[in-house]
């Protein structure tokens, strides 16, 4: 409304922990006075599960929201159903404090992944009865469930043991055997995992020890009489130690500085009826010919509260953003994403906001960069890497698209142009092959460097040039076609019209000749019937003498 400047939900923290109190304010900024029934807040947490599935040759969407927190005050007003007149709000600046305990059962941290999210947030609304309630909304995060690294069935250090016979008569190859130690189970975002592997190589191969922490997340809708669920993994990291030479035994302690844990949710195991998160790291050994071998895989449980060393200060927690591969960190809701407006300008990119991400906890550490795959990065490695690409010709770079763009042209070229287009490729490929071979020989040199640009963009001109007497042809044949086409229209039509006239002319001599035909038929008829009147007044007169005949006789 236009007599409402602010109205909003100010929290003392954002991050809180069961069994706390939740405090804050409504502020609420108005100009004019208002009729107002009540100012209402809920506070809710909520997890909400969905995924579509395929029913009956039917795409459906299933889901299902449980609720671990639904709470409501009023902090001015009445509330909805109470009765009697409606109140003022006074115009002027209002700040109206409110708490909330949560509860000491154990709740799951806030997180967002694409199937499943669990979101703790208070809502306010404006109870006005004659017009539109304004409202608002708060997200925060809940730090869940309580896990404590310095729990004693955390501190157990664990041990395993992988074995691998080979032949070791014919070959005289022994046994291949991974021994993997880990101090604890437990770890807090930021720590690093304290591996210690002894490795027996008896073969003929090199080898060298692997570790994958594997993040494993399960979702599940409790509907129907058995339910639905769904899961999903992700590489949080993977690791290489040093290789170890065929038939040699090695002692492995230095990967502790790069198995470190990364931000992300902790550990949510029988907390949440929906979703479940568990992590698992896995050994093996890697073996230059034969692959993978000699798999050990330790329970991993990603903790709350750090690991502290007895008689010292708690180290410092820190609460950051969980990374970018792993459930957690991937997926952000369109509904906290705001983008910038785009002013026009070529160099100007809209930046884009984030409104809410829940965060986790962590120790402060140096974070170690990891590929989206999972694998570790290392500085050196990328800035060598970086440094061969700059030196590299350009010309290396250019023709590579060269061979692809005139196969497929030739390919298009109509015939009576095919032999000359085959020409100038193969020209043009001859350049771009000395060109290479130039550059290759010579790329110390500047000058060389850019010949060799200036005879690829020769070359491309070329291209360029051949692609134009394409597109001439084409439209020369396309033009043809288009005569052709019309020639043909025309033939057809003058064709019908002739085979008409004859149909016509046909008919007319049909007609004709029939007449001729029944004009002689009834000539024919008259003239038989005159002869046959001939004939009978013949037979009267014969008959008519006998008769005088016989009288002058008498």
């Amino acid at each position: 409304m236009d007599y409402i400047h602010k109205f909003d939900i100010e929290l003392d923290r954002d991050i809180y922990y069961a069994g706390e109190k939740l405090t804050g304010h409504v502020v609420v900024v108005n100009t004019e006075n208002l009729k107002v029934q009540g100012i209402r807040l809920t506070l809710r947490g909520k997890v909400h599960v969905e995924w579509k599935i395929m029913r009956t040759g039917e795409r459906r969407t299933v889901k299902q929201d449980h609720y671990y927190i639904d709470d409501k005050t009023v902090v001015w007003g009445k509330d909805k159903n109470e009765e009697g007149s409606v109140p003022i709000l006074p115009r002027g600046n209002h700040r109206y404090p409110f708490q909330f305990q949560l509860p000491e059962s154990a709740l799951p941290c806030s997180f967002e992944s694409k199937m499943a999210t669990i979101r703790y947030y208070l809502r306010v609304i404006i109870d006005m009865p004659y017009a539109s309630s304004p409202q608002g909304i708060k997200y925060f995060t809940i730090i869940g469930p309580h896990i404590d690294c310095m729990d004693e069935r955390y501190l157990t250090p664990q041990e395993a043991t992988d074995k691998r016979n080979t032949c070791c008569l014919c070959c005289g190859t022994g046994p291949l055997v991974l021994k993997a130690t880990l101090d604890r189970s437990a770890y807090c975002c930021g720590e690093n995992i304290r591996l210690k592997a002894e490795i027996q190589n008896n073969s003929d191969e090199n080898v060298w020890i692997v570790c994958r922490l594997m993040q494993y997340v399960v979702f599940f809708i409790n509907k129907g009489v058995l339910g639905l669920n769904k899961d999903t993994s992700h590489k949080v990291f993977e690791v290489e130690g040093p290789p170890v030479l065929p038939y040699t035994n090695a002692r492995i302690d230095e990967l502790v500085q790069q198995l470190q844990v990364p931000v992300m949710p902790p550990t949510l195991i029988n907390v949440c009826q929906n979703v479940e998160i568990y992590y698992t790291l896995k050994v093996f050994l890697r073996m230059e010919k034969t692959g993978d071998v000699l798999h050990i895989d330790f329970p991993i449980t990603v903790g709350t509260i750090p690991f502290r060393i007895p008689n010292s200060p708690s180290p410092e927690v820190k609460y950051e953003n969980a990374v970018t591969h792993v459930e957690g960190g991937i997926y952000i809701s369109s509904e906290f994403q705001f983008g910038g407006v785009y002013m026009g300008d070529e160099d100007e990119t809209p930046e884009e906001i984030i409104l809410y991400r829940p965060v986790y906890v962590c120790i402060p550490h140096v974070k170690i960069t990891y590929s989206h795959s999972g694998f570790l990065q290392d500085d050196k490695a990328k800035e060598k890497k970086k440094s061969l690409d700059n030196e590299k010709p350009a010309s290396v770079i250019e023709e590579k698209d060269i061979p692809s763009f005139l196969e497929k042209s030739v390919m298009q070229a109509t015939t009576d142009k095919k032999a000359t287009l085959i020409d100038k490729v193969a020209r043009v490929n001859i350049e771009s092959e000395s060109c290479e071979e130039k550059s290759k020989k010579e790329s110390g040199g500047k000058s060389e460097r850019m010949a060799a640009v200036a005879m690829v963009a020769a070359t491309l001109e070329t291209v360029k040039q051949i692609k134009v007497d394409m597109s001439g042809n084409e439209k020369k044949i396309a033009a043809g076609k288009q005569q052709a086409e019309k020639g043909k229209s025309d033939a057809v039509g003058g064709f019908s019209n002739d085979i008409q006239l004859i149909s016509i002319e046909t008919e007319g001599k049909s007609k004709g000749q029939s007449y001729e035909e029944k004009e002689k038929s009834d000539v024919k008829a008259t003239k038989e019937e005159d002869e046959k009147e001939v004939t009978d007044s013949d037979v009267t007169l014969v008959i008519d003498t006998n008769k005088c005949t016989e009288a002058t006789t008498t």
